[in-house]
């Protein structure tokens, strides 16, 4: 139970950070909309999917892993269940999404970019630090799952 209290406070720090402070010391926050319309309404269920999806992976992170995102505190198994079966990366996709629904609800195109701009970064820690990181931790079980799922999009039909 400890690993998920810890988990959750780590990942509600990330989500703060690069969701809400970052684009605020960037100057990306825009006005709310006065009315809601399909833009909003968009945005919310985008935002709201990819929230859903990052605390799924912050639970299987816990219970799975026992482990939580924060590298210094990372999974002591390799997690490959719940949404980690047809995605390596699932909580990233959904940090972007989150930001994307933001974006979407602002009806904010420095917004989008910035969302872009963090799905790169993303894909750049990844690439970079992730992947031969958990290749040197957890070996052929790692070399397998990396053979045998997709880095951010399922494949159609798979599992």
């Amino acid at each position: 139970m400890f690993v998920l209290i810890r988990a959750l406070i780590y990942s509600a720090l990330f989500l703060w950070l690069w969701a809400m402070l970052v684009p605020q010391w960037l100057g990306l926050v825009a006005p709310t909309p006065a009315a809601m319309g399909p833009a909003q309404y968009t945005g919310l269920v985008v935002g709201a999917a990819g929230l859903g999806l990052a605390l799924w992976c912050v639970w299987n992170f816990a219970r799975t892993g026992r482990g939580t995102p924060l590298p210094a505190d990372a999974p002591r198994e390799l997690v490959a269940t719940g949404p980690y079966r047809y995605s390596r990366n699932p909580m990233y996709v959904g940090g972007t999404a989150l930001i994307a629904g933001s974006a979407i609800y602002l009806r904010s195109w420095p917004f989008v970019l910035y969302a872009a701009g963090f799905f790169t970064l993303t894909f750049i820690i990844v690439v970079m630090y992730e992947e031969p990181h958990l290749r040197n931790v957890f070996g052929e079980s790692y070399r397998a799952y990396k053979t045998a799922t997709p880095r951010w999009i399922p494949r159609l039909g798979s599992r």
